[in-house]
């Protein structure tokens, strides 16, 4: 990405550049597994979080500017496009959901706190602009 002509001068620009990031590019994109919980009776389906890992993890990974992150959700990105198979065609529903679960949501959210630390450093250390209007 070609670095930022305009830096963001005061505190407050600052914090207002990350919150908007981390709403609009880590929070929104998990709107179908909130709504899915909401409207399934607080219950989300291993497909839809294995899947949802899976992209979630490539999709913050190729907006991070540090290789370790990029190869981290590149990694997730397979690992869970190959459980969403998996889970896919199995017909017997047992305890391996738990564990397909509680493995998609530690992905999801790894790559959100690091993903989110990093755009803490861009935006409100370094002043770098989200957008620029």
């Amino acid at each position: 990405m070609p670095p930022r002509k305009t830096k963001v001068k005061s505190h407050e620009d600052r914090v207002q550049e990350y919150w908007t990031y981390i709403i609009l590019c880590l929070i929104l994109p998990l709107l179908p597994i909130f709504l899915e919980f909401l409207t399934n009776s607080g219950v989300v389906a291993v497909t839809t979080l294995t899947i949802s890992a899976g992209f979630y993890a490539i999709s913050v990974g190729t907006s991070s500017d540090h290789r370790i992150q990029f190869i981290f959700g590149f990694v997730l990105c397979i690992v869970f496009s190959c459980l969403f198979g998996m889970v896919s065609v199995m017909t017997k529903e047992g305890d391996y959901i738990f564990y397909y679960n509680a493995a998609s949501l530690m992905a999801i959210v790894f790559m959100f706190v690091t993903h989110a630390k990093e755009r803490h450093t861009r935006h409100i250390k370094e002043g770098e602009r989200f957008w620029v209007w």
